[in-house]
């Protein structure tokens, strides 16, 4: 069961408090660093006290050298990421071009329909010259146009 805090102040800096006393613990140990010296029989000896007199203090490097393993396979991975990447984004492009081909290929369908469908309908089919004048088709000039318009139906639709 826990007591309850009377003073507020002490209840809600009691985390604080507690993180400063474990701030406050030396940490003598940790910062030692380490001696080598050499012994009366000439066995050189290492410790985290110094030993002898003659002991000096040892650097060590407490970064590890860099991995060239893993550098390499960092570096294949990169290269194999940027191809892929690359592979997508043509795939995607070559998607889209084909998007675009079949909607302009339906849109032509639906033209090419249309108006192969208008010479059944009609009785005479006339062209309209650069002045504006009407020269309406003889049968062969209208077949000829049919067949145009079926061949563009066979072309475009499916």
């Amino acid at each position: 069961m826990t007591k309850k805090c009377n003073a507020k102040f002490f209840c809600r800096a009691r985390p604080l408090i507690t993180v400063a006393c474990l701030l406050l613990i030396p940490v003598g140990p940790l910062a030692a660093g380490i001696f080598k010296w050499v012994d009366d029989n000439g066995k050189v000896h290492y410790g985290d006290r110094p030993g002898g007199a003659d002991a000096e203090p040892v650097q060590v490097n407490t970064t590890p050298p860099a991995d060239s393993a893993r550098q390499k396979r960092n570096q294949r991975r990169d290269k194999l990421l940027k191809i892929y990447q690359e592979e997508r984004s043509e795939r995607k492009g070559i998607a889209e071009k084909q998007r675009a081909a079949s909607k302009k290929r339906k849109a032509n369908c639906a033209k090419a329909r249309n108006i192969a469908g208008a010479y059944d309908g009609v009785g005479r089919i006339y062209d309209e010259g650069e002045n504006g004048e009407r020269a309406y088709l003889d049968e062969a000039a209208v077949s000829a146009e049919k067949q145009r318009a079926l061949q563009a139906v066979a072309d475009w639709c499916d």
